[in-house]
């Protein structure tokens, strides 16, 4: 199965445990969790372009072998939160807490914390997608970086409002907290709040 094929099912497939976890609104977070991934995504794929960077991604892929996406009702389980955490916190680095709050405010004013674990949610999946395809297709770094590029540049054509994302991702850590509003406007369909 295709990278994007398998996190579309793994998004269809997180609705129920974030809503659950989070207290959001099943459709809510059905609408959050491709955006979260795609955050994800983004921020591997910038990362997997430094020196080093898709080395380090794939030796930690070698943990993520894609189990997780045959019982994702275990993605609201507080060790595989703790596992997202910890992928969030290399994957953004510095600018974690701007990424979660610019997505709440996007998103329609969401709360932080719900955004927050809506991501460590999806954090743990998309290594687990890319963990299967680096099996499944036999990848080294140099080509799990370039299919990191080539989904994020589909994953931005797809929905151009998720450019965004990239954009936040590349921001300078100290503008990354208030440069949500202004690069996503309301993600939903909606106006974010002032």
């Amino acid at each position: 199965m295709a990278l994007m094929d398998q996190l579309t099912e793994a998004g269809r497939a997180l609705a129920r445990p974030a809503a659950s976890k989070t207290g959001l609104h099943e459709s809510v977070a059905a609408q959050l969790i491709p955006v979260a991934m795609a955050a994800v995504m983004a921020a591997l794929t910038k990362n997997a372009s430094r020196p080093k960077g898709a080395d380090a991604l794939a030796n930690a892929l070698n943990a993520h072998d894609g189990g997780l996406l045959n019982d994702l009702d275990r993605a609201g389980q507080d060790d595989v939160i703790a596992d997202g955490r910890k992928i969030l916190g290399h994957a953004f680095g510095a600018k974690q807490d701007g990424i979660e709050a610019a997505l709440a405010k996007a998103c329609g004013g969401l709360d932080a914390k719900q955004v927050s674990a809506v991501l460590a949610m999806a954090a743990p999946a998309v290594l687990a997608a890319l963990g299967r395809a680096k099996r499944d297709q036999s990848l080294n770094p140099k080509s799990l970086a370039e299919l990191l590029a080539e989904q994020t540049a589909r994953d931005q054509a797809a929905a151009p409002q998720l450019s965004g994302i990239t954009q936040l991702i590349d921001a300078p850590t100290k503008e990354s907290k208030g440069f949500g509003r202004k690069i996503f406007g309301g993600l939903f369909g909606r106006k974010a709040p002032n």
